[in-house]
């Protein structure tokens, strides 16, 4: 909003600028001259171009609203303070669920990293965990616990701190959720984003214009090498054997904890939606270990595999799924409940 202020600014300015310089042109320079015409035509230039600029960036301010992977462009920036609500007293992208319901009712935790806070879902009643509280209906209360760039550990300290005990966890996985048990390793991931060059930096930084077609060029000429560099990270960190230990034991603290405190557990496991089919080779192994300890898993990278990319994603430039996809893994995520669900009341029954 202050860059927009300031843009308002810059055109009362040079709105002021041009109206002074026509009346110099009208009122004191009169006599015809070569030098006179070209300031005359010179003047018509630039209050065009002025007018075609001031243009263009009030409608990239208020139609350019789209969320990104990079996340700090102005147009994501724009899409976070429109659409980044409600957030409640914990700080996450929820309502506030009122004490009295936590305490009674019966509870289930949607625990895990941007694809559960909805990053690229306009509506928070789209994404996979509001749209499981609508079909379980007001006798469950479904809490939303997610932040942006959360890895495993965070999400189990989230689930052990959480001051309600839930019956059912679900917990979304990701393969960038390794990076936390990598960096205990000295790996992390390299990204090269460069500045935009020296004379350019001022309109990028400030331009609503400028700063979507620089990072929307940007973003096209280097998308091979990113996919490169990721990939290549990847599959670094997940063929070592001490990382893997490492992220194997955070997700076996999530798995051992909800054991002891007799809490159903549930995975979800996303894949890279751009290279759904790369993704099995690294999420296989999360699928299994999972498996291997009797918690029932969504295998989404072998659910999704011949699925257009293009109709699963939030856009061309975001890579989180969209509000289409989260609906189906809400419906998917229904029917794992409702079967765990069904076998604690045959149980609580014997």
């Amino acid at each position: 909003m202050l860059i927009y202020l300031g843009w308002l600014v810059f055109a009362l300015l040079g709105l002021s600028l041009i109206a002074a310089g026509a009346l110099v042109l009208r009122r004191y320079w009169t006599r015809p001259s070569q030098l006179r015409t070209t300031f005359v035509n010179a003047s018509v230039v630039c209050f065009t171009l002025y007018f075609l600029f001031l243009g263009l960036e009030i409608s990239f301010y208020f139609v350019a609203v789209q969320s990104d992977s990079f996340g700090f462009t102005l147009a994501a920036r724009r899409w976070f303070a429109e659409h980044w609500h409600p957030i409640n007293a914990s700080g996450y992208r929820d309502v506030e669920h009122p004490r009295d319901r936590l305490e009674d009712d019966d509870v289930l935790l949607v625990v895990g990293d941007s694809f559960v806070a909805g990053h690229g879902v306009a509506d928070h009643n789209d994404r996979f965990s509001n749209v499981l509280q609508d079909e379980l209906g007001s006798d469950w209360v479904v809490v939303n616990v997610a932040k942006n760039g959360w890895h495993t550990r965070d999400e189990y300290d989230a689930i052990v701190s959480y001051p309600f005990k839930p019956k059912i966890i679900v917990l979304s996985y990701y393969p960038n959720d390794i990076d936390h048990a990598a960096q205990q390793h000295g790996v992390t991931p390299s990204f090269p984003l460069e500045d935009p060059p020296l004379l350019l930096k001022p309109a990028v930084r400030f331009s609503y214009f400028f700063n979507f077609v620089y990072w929307r060029l940007y973003r096209f000429e280097k998308a091979g090498e990113f996919d490169r560099i990721r990939t290549e990270y990847l599959d670094q960190i997940y063929t070592s054997e001490a990382i893997w230990q490492t992220h194997e034991q955070e997700l076996l603290d999530v798995v051992e904890y909800t054991g002891s405190h007799r809490i159903e557990l549930v995975v979800v496991v996303f894949p890279n939606l751009k290279d759904i089919e790369r993704s099995k080779l690294i999420t296989s192994r999360v699928v299994d270990l999972m498996r291997s300890h009797d918690v029932p898993v969504i295998d989404l990278p072998n659910l999704l595999a011949d699925r257009d990319p293009a109709q699963l994603v939030a856009s061309s430039v975001d890579n989180h799924p969209g509000a289409a996809l989260h609906r189906e893994v809400g419906l998917l995520l229904y029917e794992q409940v409702m079967s765990l669900i069904e076998e604690q009341s045959f149980t609580a029954a014997q």
